[in-house]
């Protein structure tokens, strides 16, 4: 782990709050742990857009920066 970054085997889960670029994100879904490169399926807080990222990019949103709060409220 890196200044909050997820990496295998971290306790990333379905349902977990994650940040990505700023924004405060759901974990939707994810490659199993057996796939080089794994990417997550997040789903967008604010606007519910489903994007698929790399996982070793998503952010633990509670060890991690904060997010953007634009859009929340």
């Amino acid at each position: 782990m890196r200044d909050g970054t997820l990496s295998p085997p971290a306790a990333l889960h379905i349902g977990n709050h994650v940040v990505f670029e700023g924004r405060l994100y759901v974990v939707r879904g994810m490659d199993p742990m057996s796939v080089p490169d794994r990417d997550a399926l997040l789903e967008n807080v604010a606007t519910g857009e489903l994007v698929r990222v790399p996982f070793d990019q998503v952010q633990d949103a509670e060890s991690g920066p904060r997010f953007d709060s634009e859009g929340l409220g």
